[in-house]
């Protein structure tokens, strides 16, 4: 392993400094100094010369520039030392891709040449679900043309689409997502499904044979998260690097956790060996598992009304181990049969092209086998269980892994020993370094790895006003006797829909809800009131919702989906958005099965039960935190933007209350004393401060 000596050090330091700096390279090529993006740069290049290891947590909100911060004095350090292996970006979302690729990186390697130094080659690696099947978008737009022949302007939409998908495979970046960057939606009928690679046996997108060749010899590397965590199953990814930046790093707990635990209904599994059929395998193996897969779940239903049919879920720590050891064999059994199954439908995915069902079919089938696998070789840390979820008790397979989120330390570690985590909410707002250690412990990382970590908010970026909820209405929602959402209270409806009413006439408003059902029930209330509301519905991407909000057909815009990632911009560049709705506190919703498997963890490691408590509460909230600091986040993206905050929710306490802290964590420090100043939105619909009466006028 190369040691990099002082002077090396401060030559990667004077670079930087030259790219930063007041009058700087940044400055020179029409962009601005931010002292807090210069810190942020210096560290992440002390980050790239440890000798040994590293790992850096950088917080940098909105403002701060954090992706030119690392993507500068990467290619810098990489441009220098040519031998060096190269560095791994990943992002959660494509418009953070898309900026890095697009803007940062070809103004990364202005500064390079302003250096006078070499450039550095990069690349992209996405997974095959990216990318465009040529063969494929070609049936499917065949079938449909023949099926809607008398729509003249649906065929000729059909072959503008083929003709994308043509010039983007042999000339492009072969990506579909390219087409929704532009357009939005697919054509009607048409699904991602339809037209990716994923599923098929053959290449049919030269763009993804160059792709995969530029991205083995790039220097820089740019990809997702999805990816880098499942580097080890993507073919032609590299086995090492020198560095990995982890960018959007406030998901990785959750992607942990998604692809760990994991829930197998007996549904599913039928379904599956239903789908036997459609790949032509008729199979008596097939019909014999059908029949025990149905007797087994029939012996699991005699079983459960035997013991009331009143647990939620049987596990072995209450007292239910002997009954899920009894399971294993037949759980084996079942992953034997679909094991040979899975072999079938590789081989008719070899000479075929795969239909719509066909490609589901598979997914479920591989989404089943780790399931399967994982629930009958459970351990300490990988608990399984017999869940129900609906009235008719139908039983289903789940397998929890209590620590989930920390396998991300050791999935990086096989890549490189530096690795560079950032986010604009990578804390939890806790003053003193307790809350750095815990966020390196929750993916983890042992507090003695830790060699930099910063936090840092810019002094002066865009300007941010609050309307809050009056005290004197409801909170959004009761709850059962288990502590779950159970309905949403009818005045609080009414109150959200006439605050969404007012905000609306100051400009476009972005309505942040926290499910799709509290969506459809703000829309039935705004309907009564006879305003008219753009609303994603469960099943419709946020994707296909924006084209009426951006071209000014509607100024709302409700929808569970845009708490980060989503920057809308005018022609001009300038902030779409005026006034953003925190519709209520976003507490992540219970997981039942997950909190009393993660309690257990806890326990069995000899911690008391009301620490383990605390500890979960403290997990909840520091989710509600980032999640609102990230909903905020969606109003200033530029130095000059400018929004109003409206928050429907009258728990959000008010800046001079005790109980401020840890909610009020969430408002950038730039904005505190604007918080402080917050309006508030009265039953009655006027606007109001806290000292004046409610006869006086109050302009926004």
């Amino acid at each position: 392993m190369r040691i990099y000596l002082m002077a090396e050090n401060q030559q990667l330091a004077n670079l930087i400094h030259a790219v930063f700096n007041p009058q700087g390279i940044i400055v020179s090529l029409g962009g601005r100094y931010v002292r807090e993006q210069y810190q942020y740069a210096q560290a992440v290049g002390n980050a790239l010369l440890n000798p040994d290891h590293s790992l850096a947590l950088l917080e940098a909100e909105t403002g701060v520039g954090k992706s030119l911060g690392y993507i500068i004095p990467s290619m810098i350090f990489l441009s220098l030392y040519p031998s060096e292996k190269q560095i791994v970006v990943s992002t959660f979302t494509r418009l953070l891709q898309k900026q890095v690729i697009k803007n940062d990186i070809p103004l990364a390697q202005r500064a390079l040449e302003l250096l006078q130094l070499p450039k550095v080659e990069y690349g992209y690696r996405m997974g095959r679900q990216a990318f465009f099947c040529l063969n494929r978008t070609k049936l499917t737009v065949q079938k449909l043309k023949q099926k809607h022949s008398h729509d003249d302007a649906y065929t000729e939409e059909l072959d503008d689409f083929l003709a994308f998908a043509i010039e983007s495979c042999n000339s492009g970046s072969g990506l579909w997502l390219d087409w929704i960057d532009e357009y939005f939606t697919f054509p009607d009928h048409i699904s991602s499904r339809d037209i990716c690679m994923l599923y098929d046996g053959q290449i049919s997108n030269d763009a993804y044979v160059s792709h995969i060749n530029a991205s083995l010899t790039a220097r820089i590397l740019v990809t997702n998260h999805a990816t880098l965590i499942g580097h080890e199953n993507v073919t032609d990814f590299g086995d090492s690097a020198y560095a990995v930046v982890v960018d959007e790093a406030h998901h990785i707990d959750r992607l942990m956790s998604e692809r760990s635990n994991k829930t197998l209904s007996v549904k599913r599994i039928q379904y599956i060996l239903n789908a036997a059929k459609d790949y032509e395998i008729n199979a008596e193996y097939v019909k014999d598992t059908k029949s025990f897969v149905k007797n087994w779940a029939a012996a699991i239903q005699h079983f459960d009304k035997v013991h009331g049919a009143h647990e939620i879920f049987y596990i072995g720590s209450n007292g239910y181990s002997q009954f899920l050891k009894d399971q294993v064999e037949y759980v084996a059994h079942i992953e034997s049969k679909l094991r040979q199954l899975e072999k079938e439908f590789r081989l008719y995915q070899k000479i075929n092209t795969l239909n719509q069902r066909q490609m589901e079919a598979l997914e479920y089938l591989d989404e089943a086998l780790i399931t399967l696998a994982h629930w009958r070789s459970s351990n300490d840390y990988l608990y399984n269980a017999i869940v129900f979820y609906d009235v008719e008790r139908t039983p289903s397979l789940a397998v929890v892994n209590p620590i989930a989120s920390r396998l991300f330390a050791k999935t990086v570690k096989r890549l490189t020993s530096r690795i560079i985590v950032t986010s604009a909410t990578l804390f939890d707002g806790r003053e003193g370094e307790g809350k750095v250690h815990s966020f390196a412990g929750d993916i983890g990382f042992a507090q003695h790895e830790i060699t930099h970590h910063l936090e840092l908010t810019p002094l002066h970026f865009g300007d941010m006003q609050f309307v809050l909820a009056s005290m004197d209405i409801p909170v959004p929602t009761s709850y059962d006797r288990d502590n779950l959402c159970n309905r949403f209270n009818h005045h609080w409806l009414k109150y959200t829909a006439s605050m969404i009413k007012e905000a609306e006439k100051y400009g476009p408003t972005l309505v942040l809800t926290y499910s799709f059902e509290e969506s459809r029930l703000i829309q039935q209330e705004l309907k009564q009131i006879g305003v008219y509301a753009t609303v994603q519905a469960k099943g419709l991407k946020l994707m296909e919702c924006l084209p009426e909000f951006i071209n000014n057909e509607s100024q709302i815009l409700v929808t569970p989906s845009a708490w980060d990632g989503l920057n809308l911009r005018t022609q001009d560049n300038e902030q779409l958005v005026k006034n953003i709705i925190i519709t209520r506190i976003p507490n992540q919703p219970k997981n039942i099965l997950e909190e009393y498997v993660a309690r257990e963890h806890m326990i069995s490691r000899n911690l008391p039960q009301h620490i383990a408590d605390n500890l979960l509460w403290m997990k909840h909230r520091n989710h509600a935190i980032r999640t609102l600091k990230q909903g905020l986040g969606r109003g200033v993206r530029s130095p000059s933007d400018k929004v109003t905050v409206w928050i429907a929710d009258p728990r959000m306490p008010r800046a001079n209350s005790p109980k401020a802290k840890p909610l009020i964590n969430a408002i950038p420090v730039r904005f505190l004393e604007n918080y402080a100043k917050a309006k508030i939105f009265e039953v009655t619909g006027e606007l109001v401060t806290p000292w004046q009466h409610q006869d006086m006028d109050i302009v926004l």
